[in-house]
């Protein structure tokens, strides 16, 4: 993001605007260094053509008029085709075309090495064979030459690192160029290397940028520059910002342009239906008022759009045509807003669809973000599969196919095998075994799996599997809502559930840390391996949290399998008062229904007492006598009796007493059941 001090510097900025500028310079951490790029931006009032610009990265490059080039394999001297800069117009020059777009999600205006197609080459005086940024003693130079003259002339220059060798300084250079004479011309003085006030390279994925358009202390008159500037004497300590990165787009106003776009799912299959999500995440700097998504042209879309988190809760949308604009948002670092483009339909091409992003704060500009989100399309794959409730039914050596969602992925429950669970649609899910480690498995991939089944100590596997990966970033199945008595029994085995109680017990057993979570139904285990890696020091005993995993079975009795940092949480207590719903509706519990009995102890601290009654007033069964949670719980009556014997038909009583513990305020809540069954 770039930033201007317009209001502070008017008279040295007005000066500025007679040239162009190097306004970023993107110098990538190791091993990712074919990222890099240059941005120039056209900050005076009229158009520029570039038919006379060069770039070059190291420090003899006024040897051009000479045609002699640097030999370093990293150096190289580019000159710009015949095109003009708009005004106000920002131009991104990648050193590697492919290696940007992969790296940003974007195509760059112009590469160096001219090892991408779609993007336009920049005209090759001299590149070496791996073009890139020096760490330690680095620059990059913007300079204009007539093609005739002994001498160039400097446009914009930017130095870095920590050595001063690698820099430009041309005082006493002679060079006789191909002009009619045989006469040298002299160069002036530039500013000494060791006196020059250079950037060091930033860390953390940041580049170098413009915090405004003030060339800071840099002389005026008397240089080798545009209008006799001294290129050399800028302060580039002071004009100079380490920020994230913003390639093409430079904004007046400080903060457009920032945040980070993350999206899921991050690749499908052609001609299928999705909804994609991508999650804003501003700056602690900056706060995003304005963000503007575009889809791509090949997507259908029905225009439908859902809005979420605390960043764009206050928000509005408009639609146009492909393009959505999200206003009144307040996202920053720790504010996130959520956007679900609904009912997407992927083209029938494949290929990775990029979705371009911008932003602005308030009164500003919409300026792209640095790394745009994407999707990758695949070819549909047909394969026939069974249910996963299916195929659990099958026999010990069967042949199966099946597919799936990975909700416990590989290096969780074991980091030195394969040790998955999948779950589809039929709400059950089944293990993957190998004793290698499979990291395609990852959470949130949709796969393929043909193997055999295996019964293994009464778990059901597939074993000696092939696997085909059909999507990834795929949103997981919902955990199905259980108390934590039914967690306790085998019932659940291998399904994603979900409890909410408080930590009865916390204690480390072989290998893993066992929790004991009871939400007044009764107590089960919540088991976390050491190998998942999970932070459980703010889970203590007396905390209420919500836990997901897998249920499954130790020693014939039913836990649930932690796996996944995100699925443990203490929940938000938003002030709600106490409550009491019930379906309004008979229900039959001779033909297996269940009766949902939903409520809210309105208070963080609180004793309740769920129980039913006949109109008598005889108790029939207590379904809870325990801790309340001061958020919305869900328990389940089978229409039975405390010695599990069916209630005769007619209408009941359901009685919630809850007593705040902190007050010792007593609240009672009522409400009819009414048990019928089907006539004959």
């Amino acid at each position: 993001m770039k930033h201007l001090l317009v209001f502070l510097l008017l008279p040295v900025i007005l000066f500025a605007q007679g040239h162009l500028l190097i306004t970023e310079v993107f110098i990538p951490p190791s091993g990712e260094g074919s990222a890099a790029f240059i941005e120039i931006f056209n900050p005076t009032d009229a158009a520029i053509s570039l038919n006379q610009m060069y770039l070059a990265n190291y420090n003899t490059y006024y040897n051009v008029v000479n045609g002699t080039y640097s030999t370093n394999a990293a150096h190289f001297a580019v000159k710009f085709p015949d095109i003009e800069l708009a005004v106000d117009e920002a131009l991104a020059v990648a050193v590697n075309g492919q290696s940007f777009f992969d790296y940003f999600g974007k195509r760059a205006d112009y590469e160096v090495l001219g090892s991408d197609d779609t993007t336009p080459d920049m005209v090759h005086l001299k590149v070496g064979d791996n073009p890139s940024f020096a760490l330690s003693s680095g620059m990059i130079v913007l300079f204009a030459w007539d093609g005739s003259a002994d001498l160039i002339q400097d446009v914009d220059y930017v130095p870095w690192g920590i050595f001063p060798s690698g820099w430009m300084d041309k005082s006493t250079v002679e060079i006789d160029g191909p002009d009619a004479d045989s006469d040298a011309a002299a160069y002036k003085n530039d500013l000494a290397k060791s006196s020059q006030q250079a950037q060091t390279v930033p860390t953390g994925g940041k580049s170098l940028q413009r915090s405004g358009l003030a060339e800071v202390d840099e002389v005026s008159s008397g240089g080798n520059g545009i209008g006799g500037h001294n290129e050399a004497t800028e302060n580039w300590k002071s004009s100079f910002i380490a920020a994230s990165p913003g390639p093409g787009s430079f904004s007046e106003n400080p903060g457009d342009g920032t945040g980070v776009a993350a999206m899921s799912p991050d690749s499908v299959i052609a001609e299928s239906e999705i909804d994609a999500v991508i999650q804003i995440t501003g700056t602690a700097d900056y706060t995003l008022a304005t963000v503007e998504i575009t889809i791509p042209e090949a997507w259908g879309w029905d225009g439908s759009i859902t809005r979420s988190g605390s960043g764009l809760a206050m928000s509005s949308e408009s639609i146009s045509g492909n393009v959505i604009t999200i206003s009144n948002a307040v996202i920053t670092d720790t504010e996130t807003g959520t956007v679900t483009i609904n009912n997407l339909t992927t083209p029938e091409q494949t290929g990775n669809y990029v979705f371009e992003i911008k932003t602005a704060v308030a009164g500003g500009g919409l300026t792209e973000i640095g790394v745009f989100p994407a999707i990758y399309v695949k070819e549909p794959i047909v394969i026939e599969t069974i249910s996963i409730r299916e195929a659990r039914q099958l026999g010990d050596g069967s042949s199966v196919s099946v597919k799936g969602i990975v909700v416990i992925g590989a290096g969780t429950l074991r980091d030195d095998r394969t040790d998955v669970y999948i779950q589809d649609e039929s709400g059950y899910a089944i293990n993957i075994f190998d004793f290698d480690l499979d990291p395609r498995l990852e959470r949130g991939n949709e796969v393929y799996v043909q193997g055999t089944i295996e019964i293994y100590e009464g778990r059901v596997e597939i074993v000696d599997y092939t696997l085909t990966i059909i999507a990834t970033g795929v949103e997981l199945p919902e955990p199905v809502r259980i108390s934590t008595f039914d967690a306790s029994t085998t019932f659940y085995d291998s399904r994603y559930v979900m409890v909410v109680g408080k930590i009865t017990r916390k204690s480390s057993s072989g290998g893993g840390t066992n929790l004991s979570i009871d939400d007044g139904t009764g107590p089960c285990t919540a088991r976390v391996w050491d190998t998942a890696d999970l932070n459980l020091d703010e889970f203590d005993v007396d905390s209420t949290v919500v836990v997901k995993g897998m249920g499954s079975i130790y020693s014939d009795a039913g836990q649930i399998l932690l796996a996944h940092q995100e699925d443990i949480y203490i929940p938000f207590y938003d002030g709600s008062p106490a409550k009491l719903t019930l379906p309004n509706k008979p229900f039959v519990p001779d033909k297996g229904e269940v009766l949902d009995i939903t409520f809210q102890s309105g208070a963080e601290s609180s004793h309740i007492n769920l129980r039913i009654f006949d109109l008598g007033g005889r108790l029939i069964r207590t379904l809870m006598d325990g801790a309340g949670m001061p958020i919305e719980q869900t328990i389940q009556w089978n229409g039975r009796n405390h010695i599990e014997e069916l209630v005769p038909l007619g209408t009941y009583i359901c009685h919630l007493e809850i007593v705040n513990e902190d007050t010792g305020k007593r609240t009672e809540k009522v409400a009819p059941i009414v048990v019928g069954t089907v006539l004959k």
